[in-house]
């Protein structure tokens, strides 16, 4: 889920959009889903879009909010409010993420920040990197 990063403004590491960008390949190459929220930075990096999506295609919505996902693969949950205007916040996203069927979250927020909130419906990973950014 992309909001904590985004929330806060900073910039995605590079390293970490390949480690992202891998972890949804191998999943989908496994027969597993990956479910972003629309409003990731994540769907807007390049080198994350690169090194998921090297057919070149822009992630678009693929399934709406709390719906589950069909087939393998990258999904983008619609992630907005009734409005269509303001994005969802951290824990509204989650829980269209565990409607979505996702079973673990994965998530990134920069140190100074602290670690990414947990959820009590689904388990939270929260990576961090050290100062070498890796």
């Amino acid at each position: 889920a992309g909001h904590p990063g985004d929330a806060d403004g900073a910039p995605l590491p590079e390293a970490l959009s390949v480690c992202f960008g891998q972890l949804v390949h191998l999943l989908a190459r496994g027969g597993g889903q990956a479910v972003l929220p629309e409003g990731s930075p994540l769907l807007r990096d390049a080198t994350f879009l690169e090194t998921t999506l090297a057919w070149g295609e822009r992630p678009r919505a693929t399934t709406r909010y709390g719906e589950r996902c069909v087939g393998p693969g990258l999904h983008v949950m619609e992630a907005h409010d009734a409005s269509g205007k303001r994005p969802m916040s951290w824990v509204e996203t989650t829980v269209g993420l565990c409607g979505a069927g996702l079973h673990a979250v994965v998530a990134w927020r920069p140190a100074v920040c602290g670690a990414v909130t947990g959820h009590p419906m689904v388990p939270v990973l929260s990576v961090q990197l050290d100062d070498a950014g890796v």
